[in-house]
């Protein structure tokens, strides 16, 4: 079976049609870093088979690869030195949003670990498995991943909108106009 025909095996399980979004950590070698649904060891396959893609495309024209629309669902990639994070969905959100999304996760990744120390291990070991240094991140991932998708703002860079009863913003609005005033 084709890298294309493995994939699109994949995609198509009953497990995957339930998620709308996957979120996937990958290293260089295709170790299996993190899964936002599933078990990592369940979906090696599915981590061979991304990395053979990036890998392939490095490979061809030392580029890298960015997306890949298939069906209904869109992969998006982000190579980050030693590291492949991948977001798979089918939510229609722009390229921009999923790349931000992994953006964030690659940056909880390196404040837990710190660049340089990823950057030491996998030019030490190119195939080490990076879950047993982030084992109990996976949950400030999964909350990371929740709160962009369900707070927008933080995806086009945005400022939250807190809500305020009448008094206190009308106390925040005199104390800004009589502030303001005295400046002139």
């Amino acid at each position: 079976m084709s890298e294309a025909g493995t994939l699109e095996h994949i995609l198509d399980c009953e497990d995957w049609k339930s998620k709308q979004k996957h979120i996937f950590i990958l290293s260089s070698a295709g170790k299996p870093v993190y899964s936002r649904y599933g078990s990592e060891e369940k979906l090696v396959t599915l981590f061979g088979v991304m990395q053979a893609l990036v890998s392939v495309t490095q490979d061809m024209d030392d580029d890298s690869i960015e997306a890949i629309y298939f069906g209904s669902r869109t992969l998006v990639f982000s190579v980050r030195g030693p590291i492949i994070l991948v977001a798979v969905s089918s939510t229609r959100e722009p390229i921009s949003f999923l790349n931000k999304q992994l953006s964030y996760v690659y940056s909880q990744i390196v404040s837990v670990l710190t660049l340089s120390q990823v950057t030491r291990i996998f030019e030490e070991r190119r195939n080490y498995d990076l879950r047993r240094l982030l084992t109990g991140s996976e949950r400030l991932i999964d909350s990371l991943l929740k709160s962009t998708e369900l707070e927008p703002d933080l995806l086009v860079n945005g400022v939250s909108c807190l809500p305020l009863p009448l008094n206190s913003r009308e106390a925040i609005s005199n104390t800004i106009i009589s502030t303001c005033s005295k400046i002139k």
